[in-house]
């Protein structure tokens, strides 16, 4: 995929979803083993130009994630790669038990889109939050959880990840992807970027929070405070070499995710710091572990101190 300013702005302005989009078709031009299994969400999740173009490679099975999982799994043990999209809270709620015993238990080259993670169609109540599928998928053998940041890294994960052996949970947040990769960079599963040093404090964010923890760190830079800044966009297996300068050589880690404070990238963190035996001090900024209320994802974004301006009164209120 040819990267440029231009296109890193297209994809800026086009979001999350067709930002997926984008790069399924790229990574279907060159792979003609790439298939996508759909849940009946084309027009959602933006498989439809991929429907149109490969026809003979595409599959909807209605409404029945389960199916999705397993029938995915079928042709992924027949040689394919078969991409299944639906929204994060049916996909790893409603077919956990065939992601974990079909797809994982086989290691099969199953990529699992998630939709909508965290708490981005908050409009839509409860039934439509995704806070537990970092944990749920983290803890599953085989599984590689991604989630990357803004509109390029989303397209550069979906082709990283058809060449990426074994099952991947590619975890989407945010209706809105403000740019983080200015230019092209090298993408490397398992490894945190580095998208701004510091001595002082290190803010480890994942997913839709990356932008506003590069922002914040910015801010805070200007009172004097250095911050280091990392996108990890590899949950799991997580950058622990990352984490681990991190603890060494600056006095705070602030982990920011839209995802629950209970087993997702916070928890992943203190799980390295503790077994490192530091004194580090990790705080975690997450959603908290409640039936959260209806409203759209920017007011849960800033109920939650997960925007920029909550995030940099988190640090200045931990920074000793």
């Amino acid at each position: 995929m040819k990267v440029d300013l231009e296109l890193i702005q297209k994809l800026a302005e086009l979001g999350p979803r067709k930002s997926f989009g984008f790069g399924l078709m790229e990574a279907a031009r060159e792979r003609d083993n790439v298939v996508c299994i759909g849940a009946d969400l084309s027009g959602t999740c933006k498989t439809e130009e991929f429907r149109e173009r490969y026809p003979d490679r595409f599959v909807n099975v209605g409404i029945a994630e389960q199916n999705m999982v397993g029938i995915g799994t079928g042709v992924a043990v027949c040689g394919k790669i078969a991409y299944c999209a639906s929204f994060a809270s049916f996909l790893s709620m409603r077919a956990c038990e065939q992601i974990r015993t079909d797809a994982a238990y086989m290691n099969a080259n199953v990529k699992l889109i998630a939709h909508d993670a965290g708490c981005t169609v908050g409009t839509q109540g409860y039934t439509h939050y995704a806070i537990e599928d970092l944990a749920i998928t983290r803890a599953i053998p085989n599984m590689t959880v991604v989630s990357p940041s803004d509109g390029l890294s989303i397209a550069k994960m979906t082709i990283a990840i058809a060449d990426y052996p074994g099952p991947v949970y590619m975890r989407l947040t945010g209706t809105r992807t403000p740019v983080v990769y200015e230019t092209d960079y090298e993408l490397k599963i398992g490894k945190a970027n580095l998208l701004r040093d510091g001595t002082d404090v290190t803010i480890i964010a994942t997913g839709s929070c990356v932008y506003n923890a590069l922002q914040a760190g910015n801010e805070l830079s200007k009172e004097g405070i250095s911050v280091r800044v990392l996108d990890m966009q590899t949950i799991n297996p997580l950058d622990e070499d990352a984490v681990k300068r991190a603890s060494e050589e600056t006095r705070l880690i602030l982990t920011v995710e839209e995802h629950g404070l209970i087993g997702g990238l916070g928890s992943a963190v203190s799980d390295v710091i503790a077994g490192l035996g530091q004194s580090t001090r990790v705080v975690k900024l997450g959603l908290p572990n409640v039936f959260g209320p209806i409203a759209d994802h920017v007011d849960q974004m800033e109920r939650y101190e997960l925007d920029i301006k909550g995030i940099v009164a988190n640090v200045k209120k931990n920074y000793k």
